[in-house]
Order: C-alpha cells, then structure tokens, then sequence
C-alpha cells in the first residue's frame, strides 16, 4: 500500500493518535536526520533524511498498539485481524519491520493549539523476505494491505514463513506506509521508508553472520492501486520503477488491480 490519501483526524488535543499518558513508553526527542548517519550501508546512496524538530521515527511496540490500529483503520481502508497485530508484535522470525511516526506539537508551528504531547501520524510495516518473482511475491499471507483480511477465526499462521536455508537474495517488501495529510509534506513517509530499508539491511547482516558475503538485498518493492496516481508519483519520486499491473489483486476494492512498484538495492 501507499501514503493513503483518506482523510485524516485533524491534529487537536483529541486527536485518537496521541500517545496515551499512561503508557510505559515515550518517543525520544528527535534526531536532526534519520536514518542516523553513523554507519551507512556500503555500495548505497546516502538515504539521511533531515526531519523536522517537531518528528521522531521509533520502532514499533506494544505501547503504540491501540494508536496504530486507529491509525493504520483510518488511512487504510482494510481491515486486519488481531492476530495481524500480534504478528507484528511478536515478529517470531524477526523479518517484520515496523517503524512509527510521531509528532510533538510542542516543537512545531504547526500546531500552536496542539495538546502538547506527541501524536502518531504515520507508520510503516515491510518485510524482509526471500527474493522471488515480483507479481506473485507475498500472495502467501496476508500481504499486509493486498486483501482485505478477515478474521482468522480459526488461529491459523497464515504469515510469510522464514526464509530457507541457503537464500543468498532478498527483496525488502513494503506492505504499508501511511501518513496523516497534514503531515506529508514533512519528508515523514520518506523517513519511515529509508528506516525501514536501513534496518531490513541490519536483519540481513545478523542472518549472514556465518557467510558474510553470500547474502545481499536485491530490491525494495510495495504494491499500489493502479488508479491512485498520487500514490505512483510518490514512489517515482523516490526512485521507485512502475512494474507491471497484478489484477484482481485487492479482493474488495474497485478498480480491484495493483500495480507494482520496486527500486534496486542502494537506489
């Protein structure tokens, strides 16, 4: 999925986003650039990202679920089961990533009536998976934004299974990045994409520890609505080729076909 272009919450003290009070986890203040710039990946183009004071990119966890879901339903119109949310949670193969984007109205012009505490507006979830053919690829699952989902009543693990022994090429998948509308012009989607492509790129060295060189990233590649072209510039702008069109790929959405699109490692 792409940056949705829903309409959002406007960003007020009630805003369903913000982190609750009582949660054991707060954002962190935030970094000048992200992906830090510390470490680069080798054979890659610099991805640092300048964010604005007022924005901060954490790893998802468990303190963030239920503005997550809020968020995730509001700019997506898909609906996931719980066990899609435990998925992420739990990460049992350790390839899911997802990041959140949070935005502090203490720091920013944007929002001088804001409540003063920091809001979720946007979030990103990918997956490092074996690198295979770009049309059929993540159809096993829950592809994570392909279809709608329903629930899986029956407790079944219907998620991407590791990946096999002896896999030297990996695909990073973007299964869903959003942002809330007032917020996308804040370079936060383009945040949260290179966050996740970094970190994907840090899983796979953990994999290769035992054959440093034989494993390697091919391509990051998500899916979008053939008809949103809003969503389509947005990758063109970030590198990202126009593949080719999956029909029937989106189970109860019309148009139902998605067209794929994809950048090369390091692009």
């Amino acid at each position: 999925m792409g940056l949705s272009a829903l309409p959002p919450a406007p960003p007020t003290a009630a805003n369903p986003f913000t982190l609750s009070s009582t949660s054991t986890s707060t954002p962190a203040p935030a970094s000048a650039t992200y992906p830090p710039p510390s470490n680069p990946p080798q054979n890659s183009k610099d991805r640092t990202i300048r964010l604005p004071p007022s924005a901060t990119i954490l790893p998802f966890s468990e303190p963030h679920l239920d503005a997550f879901r809020r968020l995730l339903t509001t700019l997506i119109p898909i609906r996931y089961p719980k066990s899609f949310y435990a998925k992420l949670l739990s990460n049992p193969d350790g390839l899911w990533i997802s990041k959140v984007a949070f935005w502090d109205s203490r720091k920013s012009e944007m929002t001088p009536q804001g409540s003063g505490s920091a809001q979720m507006v946007g979030l990103v979830c990918a997956r490092l998976e074996p690198a295979g053919d770009l049309e059929g690829a993540g159809r096993n699952d829950y592809k994570l934004g392909a279809n709608t989902v329903e629930d899986n009543t029956a407790g079944e693990d219907t998620t991407g299974t590791s990946s096999p022994p002896g896999t030297d090429l990996y695909d990073i998948y973007i299964s869903q990045i959003a942002v809330l509308a007032p917020y996308r012009s804040q370079s936060l989607g383009t945040a949260l994409l290179e966050a996740s492509v970094s970190e994907a790129e840090v899983v796979l060295g953990r994999l290769a520890t035992c054959n440093p060189k034989g494993k390697r990233i091919r391509r990051v590649y998500a899916h979008a609505r053939e008809v949103d072209e809003d969503v389509l510039q947005w990758y063109r702008g970030r590198g990202f080729e126009m593949g080719e069109v999956v029909p029937s790929y989106y189970s109860r959405l019309r148009p139902s076909g998605a067209r794929v699109v994809w950048r090369a490692a390091g692009g």
